[in-house]
């Protein structure tokens, strides 16, 4: 090993120190701690992995040496068994590469080919883990001899992480707050641009499936009159391919989580497993649902399946975030249920209006006037026309705003001419223009007849 990596002298401590001082983030602070450690070990390659601010994983936020650059960003759940134990024992682990083979995709996917021996060694500062310094040899290093060759380095280095970490926190919990809030405000305009409600259903399973990054949702809602629970909408993220996607999932769930009136949240469901959908084309590996509750009486429940991302588990920020999605949909329902029922209330009175209009007259003109002139508060239209069969033959008899029928003007004699062909085909006719110019109908004549 050269002769610098003995221990760092007095004077390169100074040196090291004062560019510890100018690192601004957990980055810099991170490629300082590494690069140092190297020097000071003879390490041919140190990576740096630190806590996550927001979840629980060890990030490699740091790294100097062969192959390093590669790492930068791999991540290891806290939980994994070694991860625990550094956390844990807070103890220098060392490992052959053939020992640590079993773990090698897990921590170090890339792994240098000269790298024969690994020693972990964590950081503390403070009585809790600052990181994790992971230490690569070409030869088997003695722990002790490197522990004592960088046992100055690593109390300056653990608490300028810990520094970092904390700083990382603090901007990464105003950045979720941030995007929160902001959530929120997208799912308040989302929620409000429409009071339809079969239109509302698909806009709320869409935003759900879309902020959790789930690959499917479903709502589903319960029918107090017919006492079951129903299909509202169902939504496949778009931002994922998603093979075979379902046409509804969690339909089995719905029952006891309006039961229980709590939410669900489960991650790394194995394959045998009853919720896994075992034997589906589309199987679940991750659940996240919440029912719908109004004044303590439940309305439905929404259920995703199968996180995405960088961590594909469900985590106590989707969840949150899926309760005020569930609050937001409840309200927004209720203002969609209030405005179905006084349409509902002013088809009803304008449906009376007509009828009392028709039966007040036995004049058959005024009566179809009546007709295409008051439907226009049951049905939106551009115009109405109607034709009555007189001496066997059609004749048109009234059209929305006209008085009077002009039977030599060519658009009432189309007009004229299409009722016929209508009444004479036996059947309803119904045709759409799409935005693009395009007729869709579901009669291939009619489409003809158009064209």
């Amino acid at each position: 090993m050269p002769e610098e990596s003995e221990s760092i002298a007095e004077k390169t401590m100074v040196s090291a120190l004062s560019e510890l001082s100018a690192c601004e983030n957990l980055l810099q602070t991170s490629a300082w701690t590494a690069r140092w450690a190297a020097r000071a070990s003879g390490s041919d390659t140190v990576l740096v992995w630190t806590p996550d601010p927001a979840h629980p994983l060890l990030v490699c936020t740091g790294g100097s040496g062969e192959g390093a650059r590669t790492l930068l960003r791999t991540s290891v759940a806290r939980e994994e068994p070694l991860a625990r134990e550094l956390l844990r024992d807070r103890a220098p682990l060392l490992f052959s590469r053939t020992d640590f083979r079993p773990r090698e995709k897990t921590w170090l996917p890339d792994l240098p080919p000269g790298a024969e021996w690994l020693l972990f060694v964590p950081l503390e500062a403070e009585g809790s883990a600052a990181g994790v310094l992971t230490l690569l040899f070409a030869d088997r290093p003695r722990p002790d001899s490197i522990t004592e060759r960088i046992h100055a380095l690593l109390p300056e280095a653990a608490k300028a992480l810990a520094r970092a970490l904390k700083a990382e926190r603090k901007t990464s919990g105003m950045r979720q707050a941030i995007e929160r809030l902001t959530a929120l405000y997208d799912l308040s305009k989302a929620f409000g641009s429409t009071l339809e409600w079969s239109e509302l259903n698909g806009i709320i399973v869409r935003k759900a499936v879309d902020f959790a990054g789930a690959e499917a949702g479903s709502l589903w809602l319960l029918d107090s009159k017919a006492e079951s629970i129903e299909l509202a909408a169902s939504g496949i993220n778009e931002s994922y391919e998603v093979e075979n996607p379902p046409s509804a999932v969690g339909g089995d769930l719905v029952g006891d989580l309006l039961a229980e009136r709590a939410a669900l949240r489960r991650n790394g469901i194995p394959p045998k497993d009853p919720a896994a959908a075992s034997g589906s084309e589309f199987p679940v590996r991750s659940i996240l649902a919440v029912p719908l509750v109004e004044d303590e009486v439940p309305l439905g429940a929404i259920v995703l399946v199968n996180k995405r991302g960088r961590i594909p588990d469900f985590s106590e920020e989707d969840l949150e975030l899926l309760e005020d999605l569930a609050r937001q949909a409840v309200r927004a329902l209720r203002n969609a249920r209030q405005f179905e029922a006084e349409k509902k209330v002013e088809e009803l009175d304008a449906l009376l209006a007509v009828s009392r209009e028709i039966t007040a007259t036995l004049d058959l003109d005024r009566v179809m006037q009546t007709v295409v002139n008051a439907s226009a508060a049951l049905i939106r239209y551009d115009r109405c026309a109607i034709a009555i069969q007189q001496g066997g033959r059609l004749r048109l008899g009234a059209v929305s705003g006209k008085t009077e029928i002009d039977r030599k003007s060519p658009d009432i004699q189309r007009t004229e001419e299409f009722l016929q062909w209508v009444f004479l085909s036996g059947s309803e006719v119904n045709i759409t223009e799409q935005e693009d110019g395009t007729l869709t109908s579901d009669r291939p004549e009619t489409e003809e007849k158009f064209r």
